[in-house]
């Protein structure tokens, strides 16, 4: 079994170079990948390593849904990988001049305006809702210090909403958990950037990132929805069951459900796109001769941007930027990546990290529903960085 699965990993690894100049196959890269398909801990995996902005490899292993063959070309379901990309959009705005990191949220999303923050409870008594010491701002939300309502039945109730904004005006209704800036809970606020977006830039949110992000990097398979042509390449989601055994819980054919475009969850795309996402904030905004983000803006994102002691113990050896998380420690946790290396992943099992010390670049997905202790993401990254030039 594990022979026929290697050479079928093999033959996806062939089709995937063919006519790709300087791609080799690597198989360690592939080892880790097959086995974790081999071991039932995911169902697929989909990778793309480069150096220096050389892909040195792309490969997949495994069904993106139950009788076929998943390919470095399968969409997947980012999930978190959508907040840099909601971050970076926020950017723009920043860079043409239109917004300010700064402004209050209440600019955008009259709602904010009224938010309150719930005081200290006193004994078994809830504390009184007080108005905030200062306006929730933009980089409180990208930061994920807004101290915004968390996961709770009153947040799930916003899902029903039928747009970013009445989203974002519904969180608004509910208490802070604390003074904006003073605390760091990651969260609901990359649900309210879109409506900031939407409102600064006079365009819908996912026409902004279409035209100004996706379009520029020639990011062709990136959306919310699956177009109706390409759904043949869409993945589907899986889980396990009681016993451990692969199950799948949403299939390729199934209705989209978003109501609205999730900037903390709900774009689609390939490791390829990804990748030049990406490459482009490796090359400090640009890529193929398109700026898309300022030099300044790029640095601002990857490099720290909250306290920590704000953070708390958030992390052992990463600190916040703007929708990324960025290397700012060495200790002894067998985590390969240098200092001021950056990325994230996503709760079904999406991750990219960039090393701009070493001019690596890695992404690698899957799709299982809260994959977090699945350590395929790991192993991968781990490889990628044995498998250095």
């Amino acid at each position: 079994m594990i022979a026929d699965l290697y050479g079928r990993a093999l033959l996806v690894l062939t089709l995937a170079v063919a006519g790709c100049t300087g791609i080799q196959p690597q198989a360690p890269l592939f080892s880790v990948m097959s086995e974790s398909v081999e071991q039932g801990n995911v169902p697929f995996a989909i990778g793309m390593v480069s150096e220096n902005g050389k892909i040195t490899f792309a490969g997949a292993v495994g069904e993106s849904s139950p009788g076929y063959e998943v390919d470095t070309a399968t969409i997947v379901r980012l999930d978190s990988l959508t907040k840099p990309i909601t971050a970076a959009a926020i950017m723009i705005l920043r860079d043409d001049g239109i917004l300010k990191l700064d402004d209050p949220v209440a600019s955008y999303v009259e709602g904010f305006a009224d938010v309150q923050v719930r005081k200290q409870s006193d004994g078994d008594h809830l504390g009184a809702l007080v108005a905030p010491e200062r306006p929730v701002t933009i980089r409180d939300l990208l930061t994920h210090t807004g101290g915004l309502a968390g996961y709770s039945s009153d947040v799930d109730a916003l899902w029903e909403a039928s747009s970013n904004l009445e989203f974002a005006e519904g969180i608004a209704d509910l208490a802070l958990r604390h003074e904006p800036g003073t605390g760091f809970q990651y969260g609901n606020a990359y649900e309210v950037l879109p409506a900031i977006v939407s409102a600064a830039s006079k365009m819908p949110f996912d026409e902004f990132l279409a035209t100004r992000i996706f379009s520029p990097l020639s990011m062709t398979d990136t959306f919310f929805v699956v177009p109706e042509d390409k759904r043949h390449r869409y993945s589907a989601l899986y889980s396990k069951d009681d016993d451990g055994s692969l199950i799948v819980i949403m299939t390729p054919g199934d209705p989209e459900t978003e109501r609205f475009p999730s900037g903390g969850g709900g774009l689609k795309s390939t490791v390829s796109d990804y990748h030049r996402f990406a490459l482009m904030l490796m090359n400090g905004g640009e890529l193929d001769g398109v700026r898309v983000l300022s030099q300044d803006a790029v640095h601002r994102m990857t490099s720290p941007q909250v306290d920590r002691a704000v953070l708390g113990a958030w992390q052992e050896d990463y600190d916040w930027g703007l929708g990324l998380a960025i290397r700012t420690r060495l200790n002894d946790t067998g985590d390969p990546a240098s200092l001021n290396s950056f990325g994230w992943n996503g709760g079904l099992g999406t991750l990219f990290f960039v090393d701009p010390d070493q001019g690596l670049i890695g992404v690698v997905f899957t799709q299982m529903h809260w994959s977090n202790e699945y350590d395929l993401r790991d192993r991968f990254k781990n490889q990628a960085y044995k498998t250095l030039n």
